[in-house]
């Protein structure tokens, strides 16, 4: 499994990145679940924007570009609600609500996914 890494920071934001890559997986995202671990990320590709309609949880999202440069982060998302479009993002790391603040991710930071 995946470490998702603030580059910029020298740390890992968590352990567990689920990637949601297919139609049927980004269309589903986090639905029908009660929380997320906060050392657990979904990251949808191709994904300017997000919905939390139908959702029982709070969640942070942050955006990211091509190259994982976060363009913009939306903190504690409540359910059923929806974000603007972010013009410059490419893909989305949903994650639990706080973990944006506590690991003190800020626009600009290069993030990576890997060991």
């Amino acid at each position: 499994m995946a470490l998702l890494k603030n580059l910029t920071k020298q740390q890992v934001i968590t352990e567990r990145v689920i990637k949601a890559q297919t139609f049927w997986e980004r269309s589903k995202g986090l639905l029908g679940r009660d929380s997320l671990d906060p050392n657990t990320a979904l990251w949808i590709s191709q994904c300017p924007w997000i919905h939390t309609f139908f959702m029982r949880f709070t969640i942070d999202a942050v955006f990211v570009d091509r190259n994982l440069k976060v363009a913009n982060i939306k903190k504690q998302i409540l359910p059923n609600r929806i974000t603007m479009p972010v013009l410059k993002a490419n893909s989305v790391f949903e994650m639990a609500a706080g973990v944006a603040q506590e690991k003190n991710i800020h626009i600009g930071d290069q993030l990576y996914v890997g060991d």
